[in-house]
């Protein structure tokens, strides 16, 4: 009996190559948990991947927000300079236009 404790007790790198290791009492005793285990470790890895690709998503999607974002600044700051009062009269000026601009404050009726 002492020389099958013996035999048991040691794990050598053969004995694990060989799957011996595997046929130990308490190893075929707690296979299930091993199953389990297993399998936990690999939806851990996949769940690792996934952020990984929702991360890499979630960078693109913001930098084209950024550029979407200075886009529109763009087209905004165009647009208030297109329709300023002295531009609109500059180019009124410029096309020969017989138009008066009016000098009076705007009167607004409630």
């Amino acid at each position: 009996m002492a020389e099958h404790e013996n035999k048991q007790n040691k794990v050598t790198l053969k004995a694990f190559m060989n799957g011996d290791l595997l046929m130990h009492e308490w190893v075929r005793k707690q296979y299930k948990l091993c199953i389990l285990i297993a399998a936990l470790i690999f939806v851990y890895i996949l769940a690792g991947f996934f952020a990984q690709r929702q991360h890499h998503h979630l960078t693109e999607v913001k930098k084209v927000l950024q550029d979407k974002h200075f886009e529109q600044m763009t087209i905004e700051a165009e647009l208030t300079e297109r329709t300023r009062q002295s531009t609109i009269s500059r180019q009124l000026r410029e096309q020969g236009s017989t138009l008066i601009e009016n000098r009076k404050p705007i009167i607004y009726i409630r």
